[in-house]
């Protein structure tokens, strides 16, 4: 999938707007983080509850992983090549339904990074 394929996807949910900084893009539900392009806009990095982030990295860790910079924090990434349309519909649909609520940083038991 190509940057301005998601980018289309992710507009397209409501109140979805999209911020352009220099190194990373970032995408909010009425100003509250979504995801963000990461890795030399490479791979997207998506907010989701803990047990979705748990899932994904454990049933389909060929695709997903976690990097440092995101240890203990609800984040799971994957390679926009890796992206289809039907894969980020879901995973957007995700970020933007749990986009309203507080997921806190997990205090123990960080799972190790996978790059």
């Amino acid at each position: 999938m190509s940057y301005e394929e998601f980018n289309a996807l992710a507009l397209s949910l409501p109140e979805v707007s999209e911020k352009v900084g220099k190194i990373e893009n970032d995408w909010s539900r009425a100003g509250r983080h979504m995801c963000r392009l990461r890795d030399r806009r490479q791979a997207i990095a998506f907010r989701l509850p803990w047990a979705i982030c748990d899932e994904l990295t454990e049933s389909q860790s060929s695709l997903f992983y976690v990097t440092p910079h995101y240890l203990g924090w609800p984040y799971v990434l994957i390679k926009l090549v890796d992206l289809d349309a039907k894969l980020a519909t879901s995973l957007l649909k995700a970020a933007w339904t749990s986009a309203p609520e507080t997921i806190p940083r997990r205090p123990d038991n960080v799972p190790q990074a996978r790059a």
